[in-house]
C-alpha cells in the first residue's frame, strides 16, 4: 500500500511549491504551504490555481490511505476568502465515504488565521478499494 509520505517524496509538484505533510491518518491528512510571490496574479493575491492544487494534494493523500493508486475524478471547489502572499495554508481533507471503487473526500483549506479560504469536494478513484 502507499502511503503519503510515499507519495510526496515521489512528486516533484508537491516538492517544488514546497507543500509539506503535516499530518496523517486513516482516510484523513493535512498539509501546509507558504504562499510566495511566484504563486500570486495581478490582483497581488495567490492564483485559485495553487489553493486547488494544495486542496487536490490533501485529497489524494487521504485517499492515498485507502487505497494504493488514487485518482481524482471530480473536484468541485469554493474559495471563500483571497490567500495573499505569505499567508500560511493549510488544507485538512478527509474521506467520508467509500463506494466500491470511488472515494468521496471533502478538503478545507485556511489561513494562519484560521480563516476559511475554500472548500473542495473530491470524487476519487481507487484501484485497490472494493465494496
Amino acid at each position: 500500500m502507499t502511503t503519503a509520505s510515499q507519495l510526496l517524496a515521489n512528486d516533484p509538484a508537491s516538492k517544488m511549491l514546497g507543500i509539506e505533510l503535516t499530518d496523517i491518518d486513516d482516510g484523513s491528512c493535512s498539509v501546509f504551504m507558504l504562499v510566495q510571490e511566484n504563486m500570486t496574479n495581478g490582483y497581488d493575491i495567490c492564483h485559485g490555481g495553487f489553493v486547488y492544487t494544495l486542496a487536490d494534494t490533501a485529497s489524494a493523500f487521504a485517499g492515498a490511505m485507502e487505497g494504493e493508486t488514487v485518482l481524482s475524478s471530480s473536484n468541485q471547489i469554493d474559495y471563500l476568502l483571497p490567500a495573499k502572499l505569505g499567508d500560511e495554508l493549510t488544507a485538512k481533507a478527509s474521506i467520508n465515504c467509500i463506494s466500491g471503487r470511488r472515494l468521496f473526500c471533502d478538503v478545507s483549506v485556511t489561513n494562519q488565521h484560521g480563516k476559511a479560504v475554500a472548500l473542495m469536494r473530491s470524487q476519487l478513484i481507487s484501484k485497490n478499494t472494493t465494496a
